[in-house]
């Protein structure tokens, strides 16, 4: 238990609720989750637009890197998901995969030239333009929950599998050949990571019990040194997930339900809906690659607890 006025550390969030000063960051998401909801876009500033105008059950929006089109998860029937894409102003709304199974959790690949599902604990890719869907996991891996990350070169797909040794339970972070499944690597072993994103960067940020086996904390795999390294550690609990934009310039967070984003050293509410953080997502259109460890390290707002 934290002690009341306790500062929670260099990623804790600031609970305050004025408008942050408006830049390019963008944000998708679904407010309250999964449900008979339409997606929307806010800035910044906290102004929304609603790019769908029909209330289905919408989840998982997802920025194409361009910041361009916006792929999701669109519920047909009660359980039931297909992949969809849209413009960012609304057109070109139109549903590109129709399966018995739920497909959720779209990626563009970071040439947008390719995009990677979930669908029956199997990893796809299809081309973005259509066509079918091929799949670059089996069921001899068995992956936890539907989390995954495009590399930066397009060439493969980071995602957290299960894996069993010696009536221990791991999960592990392995990479895939998108052209050739066969060839996979182990990026982490031995320990617990999950709800991994891979920057532009090359490093891997991802939520792991590897400390102590019980309290969940922020990491991230250097690809410059193969290292496992913990980031500023999230001291507050209620912290639930943290998503960077592409570049690591900033980060949106869901502290108690509620939305938030980071801004030159403080964090901010931007709504006061229920979410969770598989249904947002942010943008930020920048041509200098900026590092998480370099910049987010010291940007995040302290707060005192009440």
């Amino acid at each position: 238990m934290f002690r009341k006025s306790m500062v929670l550390g260099v990623i804790a969030l600031a609970v305050i609720t004025t408008a942050i000063v408006a830049d390019e960051a963008k944000i998708v998401f679904v407010p309250g989750g999964i449900g008979d909801r339409d997606i929307f876009i806010m800035n910044a500033d906290g102004v929304k637009q609603n790019i769908t105008n029909n209330p289905k059950g919408y989840g998982f929006p997802r920025w194409s890197p361009d910041g361009k089109r916006i792929l999701f998860s669109i519920k047909k029937e009660s359980t039931n998901f297909d992949v969809g894409i849209v413009d960012v102003d609304g057109k070109n709304f139109r549903q590109i995969t129709d399966s018995p199974v739920p497909e959720v959790s779209p990626e563009f690949s970071p040439d947008e030239k390719r995009i990677a599902f979930f669908s029956g604990g199997i990893i796809y890719v299809m081309n973005a333009d259509g066509g079918v869907p091929w799949a670059i996991t089996d069921r001899s891996l068995l992956l936890y929950s539907t989390g995954f990350g495009w590399s930066p070169a397009g060439d493969e797909i980071a995602f957290s599998a299960v894996k069993k040794q010696d009536g221990n339970v791991f999960v592990e972070i392995v990479a895939v050949n998108v052209d050739n499944p066969n060839l996979r690597r182990n990026i982490t072993t031995g320990t617990w990571d999950v709800m991994l994103q891979w920057l532009d960067d090359g490093k891997i940020f991802f939520r792991s019990k590897r400390l102590d086996g019980f309290e969940t904390k922020l990491f991230y795999y250097d690809p410059n040194d193969g290292q496992v390294k913990l980031f500023p550690p999230l001291a507050n609990q209620d912290v639930t997930y943290v998503r960077w934009s592409r570049k690591g310039e900033k980060a949106i967070f869901i502290w108690k339900g509620k939305l938030g984003m980071v801004e030159e050293g403080r964090s901010v509410l931007l709504i006061e809906d229920g979410h969770d953080g598989l249904n947002a997502d942010i943008f930020i259109p920048s041509t200098r690659p900026v590092s998480p460890r370099d910049r987010l390290a010291t940007t995040w707002g302290a707060i005192k607890t009440k």
